[in-house]
């Protein structure tokens, strides 16, 4: 995530976007809200706003990595990918 040339706020907060230290299983959660994040990052100015925008939204991922760590049983919850996101919003045939 390029940060170059933004307010010293909006770097601070984007930095923690990254993903690439978490387990393999917590990355595909993490991920979307990185991508999130870089899309408002293009959409958006500096300013109070987006660093208010970007700083809900990283705890949203927070509290979606943590989620995604363990299920209420202590197991490994499943874990989202493009894939299985994309097929669960698919119209589903009338049967």
């Amino acid at each position: 995530m390029d940060t170059t040339d933004r307010h010293p706020s909006t770097s601070h907060v984007a930095k923690f976007f990254a993903f690439a230290h978490l387990p393999a299983h917590l990355q595909p959660v993490s991920r979307l809200f990185h991508d999130l994040a870089e899309e408002l990052l293009d959409w958006l100015p500096d300013g109070p706003e987006l660093t208010a925008t970007l700083r809900k939204l990283l705890e949203a991922k927070d509290c979606a990595v943590r989620a995604a760590h363990d299920d209420d049983r202590g197991r490994p919850a499943a874990v989202l990918t493009p894939a299985s996101v994309e097929a669960s919003a698919a119209p589903q045939a009338a049967g």
